[in-house]
């Protein structure tokens, strides 16, 4: 009677774990990559206001630009409450297209979850690239 417990014990704790696992993937994920920092500078050529959920949506910012050589980039404007981030939609209104920034940015791209690095701040802003060389 104890190995059948036992036995059903372990398959519960195993079921349990089997069906959490995105989410505790997720979150150490988000975790780790949250200690990528980075300044990006790009000129900004379109913006979005992405939103999720039906109830209760939530809602992030992505970003459109050019880095300097020419190659496509995309940021992710969200809060980040480990950073004490929770104004990504005041960040979001000080961004004009057609204008050069050099953002500090937290995380990497992973295509298969569909992340970006994330805007924690603005360091500056430019109208040409000359004053980015700078």
């Amino acid at each position: 009677m104890k190995k059948a417990v036992i036995a059903g014990a372990l398959v519960g704790v195993a079921l349990l774990l089997f069906v959490l696992s995105p989410w505790i993937d997720t979150y150490f994920t988000a975790m780790r990559e949250d200690k990528v920092e980075s300044e990006v500078t790009i000129l900004v050529t379109w913006k979005e206001r992405v939103s999720t959920g039906r109830t209760y949506q939530s809602h992030y910012y992505l970003i459109f630009g050019e880095l300097p050589d020419g190659t496509p980039c995309v940021l992710q404007n969200a809060d980040a409450p480990r950073r004490d981030k929770y104004n990504g939609s005041d960040i979001y209104q000080q961004i004009d297209i057609g204008r050069i920034y050099t953002f500090f940015t937290t995380g990497t791209r992973n295509p298969k979850r569909a992340q970006y690095p994330n805007i924690i701040e603005i360091i500056a802003d430019y109208d040409d690239w000359e004053g980015a060389e700078k």
